[in-house]
């Protein structure tokens, strides 16, 4: 333990906002139905991959044919740590989507799969720190370049604005601050024409969306602004004289600046998916 806060108190700001950045980063990003993982949740890879079933006959004389069957997508199976208050609530959550037995959809960075959960554990703790697997079985590809139901523009563009909705409701800095411009900039992208230049939605679907974005890069400073205050702290209680009267101290930085780095990494998604809104937005025809 004082290794660890040892490492952290040596560097704590760089810690801290380098894991919220790369963690909770777009392409980290990932949902199973209404369950957003975040840091330090999400896992650190994500596996894909497909297979072709082929039917094999063979024939006199040493000669074969094959039937091509259709792709086979192999099973998504990732682990991870349910951390905090929620860790408990979340396993449960999990562990309901895994008895059920319904589809649910699952994404992250450009892939989108309609999976069944198949098999979910998960080791309980006294702490708030659980370890745990899912394993999801394919039933349908969704991704972009698939080849089947694939977005529209508008459609791409709504879906964006909501998910970083949805995720703005996780995090406290980022429910405060950038869940009601995320909404207003989503109707805004719902209305008709709202994708088409030149057309007056369009202008007011562009101003929400920069508005969001606006709101969302004040958020990820003042962030910044809360972490830089607790590498303060923790700078000076390294170098102060150790003390049974720094731990309590010392103890109340490491929350605040862990507290401090989920938010950063909510507001990485976030950013993440809003900004890809704005690009779609900017790329729209007439």
């Amino acid at each position: 333990m004082s290794q660890f806060l040892g490492a952290i108190a040596a560097n704590p700001l760089s810690a801290i906002q380098a894991a919220g950045e790369i963690f909770g980063g777009f392409g980290n990003a990932l949902t199973l139905g209404p369950v957003t993982f975040q840091f330090p949740e999400v896992p650190t890879h994500m596996p894909i991959g497909v297979k072709q079933d082929i039917a094999s006959h063979q024939l006199i004389g040493g000669y074969r044919t094959i039937d091509a069957m259709g792709p086979n997508q192999e099973d998504k199976t990732w682990t991870g740590y349910f951390y905090g208050q929620e860790a408990l609530t979340r396993a449960r959550l999990c562990e309901a989507m895994a008895a059920s037995g319904q589809p649910v959809t699952l994404a992250w960075n450009v892939f989108s799969y309609l999976v069944l959960v198949t098999a979910f554990h998960c080791d309980t703790r006294l702490n708030d720190v659980l370890p745990y697997s899912i394993t999801c079985t394919v039933i349908q590809d969704n991704s972009a370049g698939s080849g089947e139901n694939l977005a529209t523009l508008a459609e791409q563009v709504v879906a964006d604005l909501a998910t970083g909705q949805y995720v703005s409701a996780l995090g406290a800095v980022s429910q405060g601050v950038v869940s009601g411009p995320l909404a207003a900039a989503g109707s805004a992208a719902a209305a008709p024409n709202a994708t088409t230049i030149g057309s007056a939605a369009y202008t007011a679907c562009a101003g929400a969306v920069n508005t969001a974005a606006g709101a969302i890069n004040g958020a990820v400073a003042s962030v910044n602004t809360t972490l830089a205050g607790y590498g303060t702290s923790l700078e000076n209680l390294s170098l102060a004289a150790s003390s049974a009267a720094n731990v309590v101290p010392a103890i109340g930085a490491v929350t605040g600046a862990l507290g401090a780095a989920s938010d950063m990494a909510n507001l990485a998604q976030i950013r993440a998916y809003t900004g890809r809104a704005q690009v779609n937005i900017a790329n729209a025809s007439a």
